[in-house]
């Protein structure tokens, strides 16, 4: 019995021709299975699930169903697997341009309850890595190529217009171009509506670099404050840093609003300080905590004070007054500086590093009894708004993430329409009662030095200064 049972099977694969099998390389979300050489008949599974023991008919074409076999469970979960890191890279890829191969298949990894025999045959990193970039590939838009000059730069009409909008369709999101010929020629790029939330707005300004594509210095963007919460609004690429350019710039913005901005916050770049008081005369301008703080810190390392900082408390008291002072008073701000400065021990080892330290802010930041014209802060009053603060600098650190450092220039300008986009439905729950909650760690320091704050006066100085002291940071 079991000899006629062999010849039984010998007569039936004789009969459909199978020398050699194979799993097919095709792509699909359901498997199919081929076997070439001698027979062009296909394998057909059905069922509702990957990877379970469906029926599977071995069809030739025009014949009727003639061979029945079980699956390969191990082949269809490979093709599960594949299906699902193509479908995370497509996902990932619509958030972030620069999501990393490895990334992505260590996520598809982990999420897969894989059998032995799976493991056993799973295609190599470097396999799953050329997938993973084909993918990203074949689903790039069609941007042009990259420009050597900026002259060359054209946007294809895609990338002038907004993403199509809530209940509306695509808007104008190139705002402005300078020329071909404009050997430094910028690019502006927002709506009308965003310039509606500009006016009578509290904006806020910052440059960052590491996104810049090649041919540009920077990218440039301003914020609104909407029912509480910052909103990037207007993004400029920019081919310098010059006052004359920043000038123009805002002269374009300005040019566009029926009423201008009420307050300004921004780094304390003095071309852009003199840029924006030129073109909006009476805007009240401020210097944002953050980046005050950032610079301090780095004259403080640059004085070679960073380690005693950390290992003194009397030094890293002393080394605070700055911080101290943009919170107190404008009109108290000299008395109290040059008392501390005049009561400094000079027979301390650190006296010649702390003397730098305090002429250094007093040239750059608080400035003589006759004002001199030089000075990268002197006469912008520094605020501190910690939540504020931190957002614009997160907002970059996060927006710089989705990209690789200097990106295409079609590449980042496609990014500030996601972008743009994400603002608009952001505005709509902002409109719609949504309120987003800050972080309790800066609702409970804003709370705290509020509190400081009204015990101050010129008679306790020394103990608002030792409180205050006390919390602050760099």
């Amino acid at each position: 019995m079991a000899e006629n049972s062999l010849d039984d099977l010998i007569n039936d694969l004789q009969n459909i021709h199978i020398n050699t099998g194979k799993i097919t390389a095709s792509q699909k979300n359901c498997p199919m299975l081929s076997y070439g050489v001698f027979c062009k008949s296909k394998c057909f599974t059905f069922g509702s699930e990957i990877g379970q023991e469906n029926q599977v008919y071995f069809n030739k074409p025009g014949d009727e169903t003639h061979q029945n076999h079980a699956p390969k469970s191990s082949d269809f979960e490979l093709k599960e697997r594949r299906r699902e890191i193509k479908q995370t890279t497509l996902a990932c890829s619509k958030v972030v341009s620069n999501v990393a191969p490895r990334q992505i298949i260590t996520n598809v990894n982990s999420d897969l309850v894989m059998t032995k025999e799976v493991v056993a045959i799973l295609p190599s990193y470097s396999a799953d890595r050329q997938f993973v970039n084909r993918v990203k590939k074949d689903n790039l838009p069609e941007y042009p190529i990259e420009p050597k000059c900026l002259s060359e730069i054209s946007f294809p009409d895609f990338l002038t217009k907004t993403l199509p909008g809530i209940d509306s369709d695509s808007d104008q999101f190139l705002f402005y171009d300078s020329g071909v010929d404009d050997k430094l020629r910028f690019f502006i790029f927002t709506t009308t509506e965003n310039l509606k939330f500009v006016e009578n707005g509290h904006l806020f300004a910052d440059g960052t670099f590491d996104i810049t594509p090649r041919l540009f210095l920077q990218v440039y963007t301003i914020h609104a404050i909407i029912n509480g919460k910052c909103i990037p609004l207007i993004y400029c690429l920019l081919p310098g840093k010059s006052e004359v350019l920043y000038s123009r710039v805002l002269d374009v913005i300005k040019s566009k609003l029926k009423n201008p901005p009420k307050s300004l916050m921004l780094d304390f770049e003095k071309a852009f300080i003199n840029a924006a008081e030129k073109s909006f005369s009476g805007l009240s301008i401020h210097g944002c905590f953050f980046h005050f703080k950032q610079a301090v810190w780095r004259k403080i390392q640059e004085c070679g004070l960073a380690k005693i900082y950390t290992d003194d408390k009397e030094i890293r008291k002393i080394l605070k007054i700055a911080q101290v002072l943009a919170i107190i008073p404008s009109n108290d701000v000299k008395y109290q500086f040059f008392k501390i400065y005049e009561n400094l021990e000079k027979n301390q080892e650190y006296f010649s590093q702390l003397d730098t330290f305090f002429n250094y802010i007093k040239e750059t930041w608080i400035g003589y009894d006759i004002t001199k014209k030089s000075g990268r802060g002197r006469g912008v009053r520094i605020v501190y708004h910690v939540h504020i603060n931190n957002f614009v600098e997160a907002w970059h650190n996060e927006f710089s993430n989705m990209l690789i450092s200097h990106p295409s220039v079609y590449t980042l300008v496609d990014m500030f329409r996601k972008e743009q986009k994400k603002s608009e439905e952001n505005i709509v729950k902002l409109e719609t009662g949504i309120r987003y909650k800050r972080k309790r760690e800066y609702i409970l320091m804003d709370e705290r030095i509020n509190e400081i704050v009204k015990t101050y006066s010129l008679d306790n100085f020394d103990k608002f200064y030792d409180n205050l002291s006390s919390i602050l940071d760099y």
